[in-house]
């Protein structure tokens, strides 16, 4: 079951409960706006994981050799 059938099932359970269509419709909203943030963060995390990894070698190459900065 993907995201979108979970969602249908869960207004048809909100309208039988008598809620609004304006409630689900906000509901809707909020839970779109989740998931666009959401996805922000794990892009963000992806990008940081990749910054760390390329500039490893960097760092460590700095660190064994004993590198200063005057």
């Amino acid at each position: 079951m993907n995201l979108s059938e979970l969602w249908r099932l869960y207004e048809e359970d909100k309208r039988i409960q008598g809620f609004s269509s304006a409630t689900i419709r906000r509901t809707r909203l909020w839970s779109s706006e989740k998931k666009y943030e959401t996805n922000i963060i794990c892009i963000r995390t992806e990008l940081l994981r990749g910054l760390k990894e390329t500039l490893r070698p960097t760092f460590t190459f700095t660190i064994t050799n004993d590198y200063k900065q005057n």
